[in-house]
């Protein structure tokens, strides 16, 4: 019974994960009209970061965590702008 509350357990931290990003994904399409497949590569290069920062850097946790916010954040904002804006104006 143990191992059932455990896989329990794990299977709903995978599935809000999913939610996550499919709730990523229709904000992107509900707010430009134009499908974004990067969210999650622009998630992952944040952990990326993160991990380079900590492990392999030497570098506090809060430190990493908040430097791979800020590039997610940038990465997205750039595809926004970058990308997302002038097929945008295509599609109209």
């Amino acid at each position: 019974m143990n191992e059932v509350i455990r896989f329990a357990l794990l299977g709903c931290g995978i599935g809000a994960l999913y939610a996550f990003a499919s709730q990523g994904l229709i904000v992107i399409f509900r707010g430009t009209g134009v499908l974004n497949f990067s969210l999650g590569a622009t998630a992952i290069a944040g952990v990326f970061l993160q991990y380079e920062l900590q492990y392999e850097r030497g570098h506090n946790f809060w430190f990493a965590s908040v430097c791979g916010v800020l590039l997610s954040t940038t990465l997205g904002a750039l595809t926004h702008w970058l990308v997302l804006r002038p097929l945008q104006r295509k599609r109209a």
